[in-house]
């Protein structure tokens, strides 16, 4: 018994070690920044005007928590921005750039699904697919508000 106990407790503080728990603030922080950078948000916005509903799980829909962990789309503040993915787990966090080649994106959010294990083969589809229609939009939405120049 005194082994068990033991073992738990190790087991606890061991997870504990390798839970690295990131503010939800150091996550919009970032996310924002990024946005900002890429043009896809205006740079007058701050933390303040930035709610939770613009980073939310297709799945569920539910918008990003504290201390939660997941696949977020991240919404635009333009009509002309794309969409982007917020990869959440005991690790850290990532964002997906969908302005990036549509291989090489996939191969990452594949490889986090992998890592992260508590996915159904259902949901493992819903992402996949979410995340090719989400790379189809994008492309479409830049193509329609591109300006085409005939010489």
């Amino acid at each position: 018994m005194k082994k068990i106990a033991v073992l738990s407790l190790f087991i606890l503080i061991t997870s504990n070690i390798f839970s690295t728990e990131i503010p939800l603030k150091e996550i919009k922080e970032s996310v924002l920044s990024f946005l900002q950078k890429n043009g896809d948000c205006p740079e007058f916005y701050t933390l303040d005007n930035f709610p939770n509903e613009m980073i939310t799980n297709p799945l569920n829909k539910n918008t990003i928590k504290e201390k939660e962990h997941g696949i977020y789309l991240i919404k635009n503040f333009l009509v002309h921005g794309y969409l982007h993915y917020l990869l959440v787990d005991n690790n850290g966090f990532s964002i997906i750039d969908m302005r990036e080649s549509p291989q090489v994106n996939i191969v990452i959010l594949l490889h986090f699904l992998e890592e992260n294990e508590n996915y159904t083969k259902n949901d493992v589809l819903f992402y996949i697919r979410n995340f090719v229609d989400t790379s189809e939009r994008n492309e479409k939405n830049i193509n329609r508000n591109s300006v085409i120049i005939n010489d």
